[in-house]
């Protein structure tokens, strides 16, 4: 398979898993709300919806690897998709599959475990994916605005994704949202990312491999 055809499935990865994560995180945004996961696991949609996000998610962190090779070919730009990957991989991948593999059976077998205070070791997971995830985003952005991308403005979304992730929790607090405006606004961060990703995948899927290369080097 030619460089030609990696750099374009690359791309076509990444825009087609930030479409489907985009739709996904939405409406886990509007129907999915509450601090008590019991009122919406037993929705019919609550399993679908997780697996897509998670399916999304995997196919974003397929194509992350080259969008950074044409986008944000940097010292900035590597520690920012690393960042950016270890947190699709906790929030995107592992916690969607968790939520739609085990939490479904929790309450069929042991409702109260859902309504009970989560483990102890959320604490940690959640504030440490926070903080890796706004960092990384902002890192990202930034290395995106310095570079020669044709897509500037996605420097710019990832920067205010950033942003409104510092915003959220201060807003929310660890405890998390608790009706559907704010419910939003906690995945406002992650629907920002996925509208960059996918307009830098679809850069990708859409540029020639000689646009690409010349875009590329840089060390910086």
């Amino acid at each position: 398979m030619s460089d030609q055809h990696l750099y374009r499935l690359n791309g076509l990865a990444l825009m087609t898993g930030a479409i489907v994560a985009f739709l996904m995180l939405l409406y886990t945004g509007l129907f999915f709300i509450g601090h008590d996961p019991k009122a919406y696991v037993g929705n019919a949609a609550f399993v679908p919806v997780n697996l897509l996000l998670a399916g999304g998610a995997a196919l974003v962190l397929v194509g992350l690897p080259g969008m950074f090779k044409i986008e944000a070919n940097s010292v900035v730009g590597l520690v920012g998709m690393v960042l950016v990957f270890i947190t699709g991989l906790m929030f995107g991948v592992f916690f969607s599959l968790l939520l739609a593999l085990v939490f479904p059976y929790l309450n069929a077998v042991a409702p109260a475990a859902l309504g009970s205070e989560p483990p102890p070791s959320f604490g940690p997971f959640f504030i440490f994916g926070g903080i890796a995830q706004v960092v990384g985003l902002a890192l990202l952005g930034v290395a995106i605005l310095r570079g020669p991308s044709a897509q500037r403005w996605t420097g710019y979304v990832l920067v205010a994704a950033a942003a409104v992730g510092v915003a959220d929790f201060i807003v929310s607090g660890p405890s998390g949202p608790s009706n559907v405006v704010a419910n939003v606004f906690d995945n406002l961060s992650p629907l920002l990312l996925m509208i960059a990703v996918a307009g830098l995948g679809y850069d990708m899927w859409a540029t020639s491999k000689s646009s690409l290369v010349a875009e590329s080097p840089r060390a910086c």
